[in-house]
């Protein structure tokens, strides 16, 4: 099946989640994916923030121009390092939303679970620090990915190590290690020193 159309048509089960189909409209924007079960574990303190959250899609690596307003804007820009993805913005009144930190992925097998979706990039965007002071974006990006690929049927998830990451140069190691590793650790995904991945096999339910 088209994984757009997967992306574009993910409706949860749990009657008390009010989810809406992501749509991919023009640059992949304006995914009605309702954060607030999210904001509620993850920003915990920060309810108020739910209304102004709302993700994007992305899709194909490299830069996606749909992301700000000016093409020729250097801050704020929003690179992917995997084949798809979500993008975490603010919504403002009368603004083009803010993109704050995104999350990417490919679909791969990994032996011995099957088709996993691997994660490959979770980042913030430059000079956006300040509206994700008391979110826990990073998990709560994972728990998104998470519940999208155990809809769909996928065998697992998987997220790389820290120091595997294409921006370990411009990172501080300790910095990318608790976004990467401690933020997979902790929403439940185990170290697999064969594949050198952080793993979690799905076998349905909630997050």
């Amino acid at each position: 099946m088209d994984l757009w159309w997967r992306l574009r048509h993910w409706r949860a089960r749990e009657t008390d989640w009010s989810w809406y189909p992501l749509r991919r409209f023009k640059f992949g924007r304006d995914c009605k994916v309702p954060l607030a079960p999210y904001v509620k574990r993850y920003a915990a303190g920060r309810s108020q923030e739910a209304g102004r959250l709302q993700l994007a899609l992305v899709e194909g690596k490299g830069y996606q121009e749909g992301f700000f307003t000016n093409p020729n804007q250097r801050f704020g820009k929003v690179y992917a390092d995997g084949d798809y993805g979500f993008v975490l913005e603010n919504v403002m009144p009368l603004a083009d939303p803010v993109p704050l930190a995104v999350v990417t992925f490919d679909i791969r097998e990994i032996h011995p679970d099957g088709s996993c979706v691997v994660i490959r990039q979770l980042q913030g965007i430059k000079h956006r620090r300040e509206y994700l002071v008391g979110i826990r974006w990073e998990r709560m990006l994972l728990a998104v990915v998470t519940d999208w690929a155990r809809f769909h049927g996928y065998a697992g998830v998987a997220c790389i190590r820290g120091k595997d990451s294409k921006w370990a140069y411009h990172c501080k190691a300790s910095t990318l290690y608790l976004r990467y590793d401690v933020s997979a650790r902790r929403n439940g995904f185990r170290y697999d020193e064969t594949t050198l991945l952080w793993r979690l096999p799905l076998t349905g339910g909630g997050t």
